[in-house]
């Protein structure tokens, strides 16, 4: 499935990007877990999604065009 693709492999607390970023690529999790994480003003980290294998992150902001 990952076939002629770029596998990027990350380690535990690596930032894909920040929110308010211009998307520059669309991930699909092969392997692991990775967690959304929004922070309050008090550096508090909310997680608001999990995705797993076989999830693709990113893909929404590219096609819309919005960061």
């Amino acid at each position: 499935m990952v076939n002629n693709r770029d596998v990027h492999h990350f380690k535990k607390r690596h930032i894909l990007y920040n929110e308010g970023e211009t998307p520059m690529f669309v991930y699909f999790v092969v392997d692991g877990k990775l967690k959304k994480i929004l922070m309050n003003e008090d550096g508090k980290e909310l997680i608001s999604n999990i995705y797993t294998k076989g999830d693709i992150i990113g893909y929404k902001a590219i096609f819309d065009d919005v960061p």
